[in-house]
């Protein structure tokens, strides 16, 4: 998967603040399985890994940063079809 991601951030943190936000890429890879357990029955599961890459935002003459980070999802599903 390759696409654009949205990040929106607040600062400082713990007030009401400036927010910003960045469409930063991002990257990664997705599989998945199903198995059958009935004709319209299945358990299956999906693992992700996603990296976001770093990004910046201006606002008001102030430039704000981002760190580039990663994540690795796991899912596990029961699934009836239609």
């Amino acid at each position: 998967m390759l696409g654009m991601s949205k990040l929106g951030a607040q600062y400082p943190q713990n007030a009401t603040g400036t927010t910003y936000s960045a469409s930063p890429m991002h990257y990664g890879l997705v599989a998945g399985y199903d198995y059958w357990i009935l004709d319209q029955l299945s358990i299956g599961g999906e693992i992700s890994y996603i990296s976001v890459q770093a990004a910046s935002a201006s606002v008001n003459s102030v430039s704000f940063n981002t760190d580039s980070f990663s994540t690795l999802n796991f899912m596990l599903a029961l699934k009836f079809w239609l």
